[in-house]
């Protein structure tokens, strides 16, 4: 699992006008979370408005409900190390994840 923060660009890029010239500005901040199954390489991914650790333990559990859904058994869990609240997910994990 891994989150990462990406920003968003606003107007057209200079692949297409063909303009260095012009300064773009970021247009605030995107925040995808992405699950990959290791073995079948299936992914959950979601675009969320923040890295909080209150979003990220939701969309795991979310990630975890569709898994099963597609016949994925979850075993364990690897994480990004800048992940936030890495140790409060495993404990929320542990104790709410749906059965297998």
């Amino acid at each position: 699992m891994i989150s990462k923060r990406l920003g968003k660009i606003d107007g057209v890029g200079h692949c297409i006008t063909g303009d260095r010239s012009g300064k773009r500005r970021k247009s605030g901040w995107e925040y995808p979370h992405v699950c990959v199954d290791d073995n079948s390489r299936t992914a959950c991914t979601e675009v969320l408005p923040d890295e909080k650790a209150t979003s990220a333990i939701c969309f795991l559990i979310r990630a975890a409900a569709w898994f099963q859904r597609h016949g994925v058994a979850i075993s364990r869990l690897m994480a990004d190390i800048d992940w936030c609240s890495l140790t409060c997910s495993r404990q929320l994990w542990t104790t709410s994840r749906p059965s297998m």
